[in-house]
């Protein structure tokens, strides 16, 4: 862990400033630290040529500020999504309702990724089982690749592709994207 460059009565400073400056929307708290309470906190009794420009530029002394008030800002994000998942791991409904923590934005502005309502992840999920428990994908595609081998093969002979396996691939999603009838093979699919 990092050593503090401040002392203790900088520290008290900081954080009666940060208190203040956390309640503020992210993008507003860094633009008034920035123009207001960098400054501000310059001329304050406790920093006012207390610093050590020896050690350290003024420019890096006022990094070094807004880099205490950056941590303060994302140990809060941290710990508010913290303390939000384990809410939602006590509780005993897995409904996700529009109230719930996981879908609302924080009070910094920042979301949260819902894997369970993701439908990208919920058909990648699906996807892994079939495989699991079939050994193989059962969609649509499957079940015409499954009935039409044979027109597959007459047509992989007039692909371009270094290997057969290659043209395979390729004239498989050369004659399923012309397929007209991709609902009967999908209900097929989900049917078995």
């Amino acid at each position: 862990m990092r050593e503090s460059p401040f002392n203790d009565a900088q520290h008290q400073v900081l954080n009666q400033w940060a208190e203040k400056l956390l309640v503020l929307p992210e993008d507003k708290c860094n633009a008034y630290t920035k123009q207001t309470t960098l400054p501000a906190l310059k001329k304050h009794p406790e920093f006012d040529g207390k610093l050590d420009l020896e050690t350290k530029t003024e420019l890096e002394w006022q990094k070094s500020m807004n880099y205490f008030f950056k941590n303060k800002r994302d140990k809060q994000k941290w710990n508010l999504l913290k303390g939000q998942s384990n809410k939602d791991n006590d509780t005993t409904s897995l409904n996700v309702s529009s109230t719930s923590p996981i879908t609302q934005s924080s009070a910094t502005g920042s979301t949260v990724h819902d894997k369970v309502a993701c439908v990208k992840t919920m058909r990648a999920y699906v996807r892994q089982i079939q495989i699991i428990r079939n050994g193989r994908i059962l969609d649509g595609e499957g079940v015409f690749k499954s009935k039409n081998k044979v027109k597959i093969e007459t047509h992989a002979t007039n692909m371009k592709g270094n290997t057969t396996e290659e043209r395979m691939k390729n004239a498989t999603k050369e004659l399923w994207a012309a397929e007209e009838n991709k609902v009967l093979y999908e209900a097929e699919a989900r049917a078995s």
